[in-house]
C-alpha cells in the first residue's frame, strides 16, 4: 500500500458533536441531505441534571424543545426549531 493509501486509511472520521449527543440520549434522528439532523419529535430535557445543553446546534427539531432553567447555566447549542420553550 503507498503512503498516500496508509495514511488515508489511517484518518479517523470524527462524528458530529451533535449527532453524538443525540446517540448519548438516544434520540431518533435522520441525517437531512444538507447535513442538519433532524428529529422529528420533541426534545425534552426538563428533569435532566445539567449544567449546559450538549452541542445541538446542527440539530432541527420539529416538535418542541422543552428544558427547565433548573441548574442549566448555558444554552449556547441549542437545536433550530420551530416551537422554542420553557416548560417548569
Amino acid at each position: 500500500m503507498s503512503g498516500l493509501a496508509q495514511a488515508f486509511n489511517t484518518v479517523a472520521v470524527q462524528e458530529d458533536p451533535s449527532e453524538t449527543a443525540l446517540k448519548q440520549l438516544n434520540v431518533i434522528y435522520t441525517r437531512r441531505d444538507d447535513g442538519r439532523l433532524l428529529v422529528e419529535t420533541s426534545l425534552d430535557f426538563r428533569d435532566r441534571d445539567m449544567k449546559e445543553l450538549p452541542d445541538l446546534s446542527n440539530v432541527v427539531v420539529q416538535g418542541d424543545f422543552l428544558f427547565s432553567m433548573t441548574g442549566l447555566t448555558r444554552a449556547v447549542s441549542a437545536p433550530k426549531t420551530a416551537s422554542f420553550r420553557r416548560k417548569s
